[in-house]
């Protein structure tokens, strides 16, 4: 699974990566941004986003003020996620499916 959210402060950042943590304490396989950056040093964020948001069975979405803000301008990666995301449910279950 991946975690995706906003980085809206450090506070945020770190209560989302204890989040993470405790996901993966409890036996989750549980990725986010600074996990990966910890395993590759020179890691390419866009390039990650697009290779382990489809591979993730699931994606967690930690919601925030910042994050809606983001996501509503496609800005950052927020905007980036975003897009990856409501392309793989449009594809696997069309996207009039979303609001019914």
């Amino acid at each position: 699974m991946f975690v995706s959210y906003g980085w809206d402060s450090m506070a945020h950042k770190d209560a989302v990566r204890s989040f993470s943590n405790r996901l993966r304490n409890e036996g989750y396989n549980a990725e986010m941004d600074d996990s990966l950056r910890d395993k590759e040093t020179a890691i390419d964020f866009t390039k990650m986003i697009h290779t382990h948001i489809p591979q993730s069975d699931k994606v967690i979405i930690v919601l925030s003020e910042g994050y809606k803000k983001k996501e509503s301008d496609f800005s950052g990666g927020v905007g980036k996620e975003y897009l990856l995301i409501v392309k793989d449910i449009e594809e696997h279950f069309g996207l009039s499916n979303i609001f019914n």
